[in-house]
């Protein structure tokens, strides 16, 4: 192997054709215009034999591998025949490149061909393993809305009966997420403009949709209401929810009509997408048990494919998650 090197993607791998959409080259390409990204590659002979990325960015420590707006961040491993002990090799070679005293944390499917490999050379490298619940809708399942609980359905025929869903534009989708979040006393943690740049680039390749819950009749100043928008990333075998955003309204005002049913509408209208493709929709992630009621219970999406996730954290990141873990369990009811 002619060894590691440490930058953007510049060479493609053999093929990938195989790889989920957050780790092709154009979506790698996208995301490494995120000042501090930086890209382990082990190269043989011109060919990318495998791929690791991860960020640079200044918090409190140094947070690394949580790349911006891509839910399945690596290994990547190209579909050269390679033998195991090269696969091993590779993958060594990646993580051997990252620096060894920052925090960082990788994400990938349980069900990956490799998923074994790289739990095993993640935790030689002091990474604990993880898991962060998932869900996936086969396309040849039975209708979803069928299976949801009766009691959660009236908030969706209430969605269904005073909301439209109708496509959408990037500028448009960043614009409503970044203003919900405002709305909330929240901060964006990553470059929002990434995020506009994959949106519009994916819609050019037709690997995004992007659709949006809004009343059917316009208010009084002659608008259309916006109730949330979604996302959606997809590849040869499935369609992700990639990215959620909803508004609420003030404290103590009304939802109007059709509003609690707003997100659960679009989700189902993106699993009816995926099943029209032919494709799995993939939940992208249920971390907390809010999420898994959401799709479990609420949507009615049952096949569980776990995620793996390899966690390291240096002195200061561990001293603050274990200072948060005191607080919430102060201030937790008995």
């Amino acid at each position: 192997m002619d060894g590691i090197a440490d930058k953007a993607p510049s060479r493609k791998c053999a093929s990938e054709s195989h790889l989920p959409v957050f780790q092709q080259e154009w979506w790698r390409s996208v995301v490494a215009r995120t000042p501090g990204y930086r890209a382990n590659t082990v190269v043989r002979e011109e060919q990318v034999l495998g791929t690791l990325p991860y960020l640079l960015k200044p918090r409190l420590g140094i947070r690394v591998g949580v790349l911006p707006w891509s839910n399945l961040t690596g290994p990547l491993i190209s579909d050269v025949r390679l033998s195991e002990g090269d696969r091993i090799r590779v993958v060594e070679e990646l993580v051997k490149g990252i620096p060894p005293h920052i925090s960082m944390r990788y994400r990938f499917d349980s069900d990956d061909p490799n998923a074994s490999l790289y739990v095993s050379i993640f935790e030689k490298a002091h990474f604990a393993l993880e898991i962060e619940r998932n869900f996936r809708e086969p396309p040849d399942a039975s209708d979803v809305f069928k299976r949801v609980v009766r009691r959660h359905k009236n908030p969706i025929n209430q969605a269904m009966k005073h909301l439209d869903i109708v496509d959408v534009g990037p500028e448009f989708f960043t614009q409503f997420y970044a203003s919900n979040l405002e709305s909330r006393g929240r901060a964006l943690r990553a470059d929002i403009s990434i995020a506009t740049d994959l949106l519009s680039e994916g819609l050019r390749r037709g690997q995004i949709r992007i659709r949006a819950a809004r009343s059917k009749i316009v208010n009084a100043d002659g608008e259309y209401v916006y109730h949330a928008a979604v996302a959606t990333a997809e590849d040869r075998t499935r369609v992700f929810g990639w990215m959620l955003s909803y508004h609420r309204p003030p404290h103590g005002c009304p939802l109007p009509n059709g509003c609690r049913g707003a997100t659960r509408y679009l989700f189902l209208d993106a699993v009816a997408y995926a099943k029209r493709r032919d494709l799995v929709f993939d939940v992208n992630g249920a971390p907390t048990s809010a999420h898994m009621q959401n799709f479990v219970e609420i949507i009615g999406v049952t096949k569980q494919i776990d995620r793996f996730v390899m966690v390291r954290r240096n002195a200061i990141n561990s001293a603050y998650v274990a200072g948060k873990r005191l607080i919430l369990a102060a201030f937790s009811p008995m």
